[in-house]
């Protein structure tokens, strides 16, 4: 919205490439670094995986994480597919900063939240207020809901740093429905909104054999696009420790919905839409609960045998070519900094997907699990240099 805002403003082209507006811009490919446009930042078409781990938990600040994208290696070629990228989502804040003059919280204060009325919207767990009305943040421990500390992710803001509640964001919900329109004034042009609503990349193998209501998904400026049957439904879903957020529209229909929930990587909110679109507009009854969880038992017992292949990976007589304790220490790498795991680092480069660990306290004990469970090191992400501990 805040690029968007620029555009009508006349600071910004959605098709003129980032270099432009900032010269320092760098990635690790050339040919992305020149090409890059702003609409390609907020649609995933970088080439890059999601390098989450540079910012989750990191001490860098935002200009920092900036000047070290050129660091990052892309594993696509640029604009060939869809991934989902915090970093170019922060990347558009900073442009926001560099074409505004301000903060990219300041802009938006003062451009979206004042003429939208949301007053109760902030941008870090800083200034949230402590009330009992302010929700904690909870996670699933096996059939347990355990209360974990809250995540302050300020330096990656653009991509999701905000606090807010549900008043405020159907205010943000009732402007989109509104085409732009705020208490019938208008706040962003309705081609802007058309631009953000309208499918610009094509999410591949996003069908679903056990949801054929859905289409095949697309990706606008900032939303997911795709119809359920002869619905257009445009919608986003967000998830940091502790909490999931979800917004869900059908334009067409004039009807929004926001689900806010104190629980993080949940699907419910998704559930809770579908149940509502079939109640609001008269729709038969199916049983979404079933078809997104499925058979609770059956998915324990499914996790089990995976489980159990995995334990037949390793080869016999094979082992790792030092011992443990070889492998913990600090690692450097020039775009993810100095990385003190005690074994984290070492794991993160050695798997060549993003890592989801479990509870800090039980890293340690998965890792050495990781370690006795397979047997032959592959360093094919990019090279880091051990520190001296």
């Amino acid at each position: 919205m805040g690029l968007g805002l620029l555009v009508e403003e006349g600071k910004l082209e959605w098709d003129k490439p980032v270099i432009q507006y900032m010269p320092d811009f760098q990635l690790y490919d050339e040919f992305a670094t020149k090409e890059m446009t702003p609409v390609d930042l907020v649609t995933h078409q970088s080439g890059l995986p999601r390098h989450d781990l540079m910012w989750y938990g990191s001490s860098f600040s935002r200009q920092e994480i900036y000047n070290r994208l050129r660091f990052l290696p892309p594993n696509k070629s640029f604009r060939s597919a869809w991934q989902y990228q915090n970093l170019m989502y922060m990347t558009a804040g900073v442009m926001i900063e560099r074409l505004s003059g301000k903060s990219w919280e300041e802009f938006t204060r003062e451009r979206i939240f004042k003429p939208l009325g949301m007053a109760n919207s902030v941008f870090s767990v800083k200034e949230v207020p402590k009330t009992a009305e302010t929700a904690l943040p909870y996670r699933k421990d096996g059939d347990i809901a355990a209360r974990i500390p809250n995540r302050e992710i300020s330096a990656i803001g653009p991509a999701g740093s905000i606090h807010s509640n549900v008043n405020d964001m159907l205010k943000w919900v009732q402007m989109h429905l509104d085409a732009g329109k705020v208490n019938g004034q208008a706040f962003i042009g309705a081609d802007a909104i058309n631009k953000m609503h309208h499918p610009h990349k094509v999410i591949e193998s996003s069908e679903s054999p056990e949801f054929p209501e859905f289409s095949a998904r697309s990706y606008g400026l900032g939303w997911f696009v795709y119809n359920r049957g002869d619905l257009k439904v445009v919608q986003h879903g967000g998830n940091i420790d502790g909490f999931s957020a979800y917004v869900y529209m059908l334009p067409k229909q004039q009807i929004g919905m926001v689900f806010l929930t104190n629980r993080d990587g949940t699907v419910l909110p998704n559930v809770l839409a579908n149940y509502a679109t079939d109640l609001l507009l008269d729709k038969p009854y199916t049983d979404w609960y079933t078809k997104a969880f499925g058979d609770e038992s059956k998915k324990k017992e499914e996790a089990k045998k995976d489980e159990e292949a995995n334990k037949k990976k390793p080869v016999p007589g094979t082992s790792p070519s030092h011992a443990l304790k070889d492998y913990a220490g600090k690692y450097e790498h020039p775009g993810y900094g100095i990385i003190d795991g005690n074994g984290w680092a070492i794991a993160c480069i050695w798997l060549s997907t993003p890592l989801t660990l479990p509870s800090a306290t039980g890293i340690t004990t998965y890792l050495m699990r990781l370690f006795r469970n397979w047997n032959r090191m592959s360093w094919s992400i990019f090279t880091t240099t051990k520190t001296a501990s």
